[in-house]
């Protein structure tokens, strides 16, 4: 058991990295279609090993949400969707300048052409 309540980004997680590793290691990971940008370091992932090292460090690290957002916004993303069951993000970003569109998972029914 870990002395945690969220088993998510945080240092208390840095012992079960091994135990992480190896379960990781037995999963088929693709190298990414679309970019995809770490939260932890806001790197552009761009093979398999690049995800891999992505899933094992952002167990135990804290991410960075905002810096993660702009960096996205650099890359000129323009549609974002949160994936969480609440709306926390996509209440946050309305405070991010930029010329974007967000949406959370609930309401992908309101995302032009998107048919469903």
């Amino acid at each position: 058991m870990l002395p945690i309540t969220l088993p998510y980004h945080s240092k208390f997680t840095n012992n079960s990295s091994d135990k992480i590793r190896d379960v990781l290691s037995d999963i088929d990971i693709k190298p990414p279609v679309i970019k995809i940008v770490s939260c932890v370091n806001q790197k552009v992932l761009s093979t398999a090993q690049d995800i891999r090292d992505e899933l094992l460090i952002n167990v135990s690290h804290s991410i960075n949400w905002y810096k993660t957002m702009q960096k996205m916004l650099e890359l000129d993303v323009d549609l974002f969707v949160e994936c969480g069951m609440s709306k926390s993000l996509s209440q946050l970003a309305k405070f991010i300048d930029g010329n974007y569109r967000i949406y959370n998972v609930n309401n992908f029914s309101k995302i032009p052409g998107y048919n469903h």
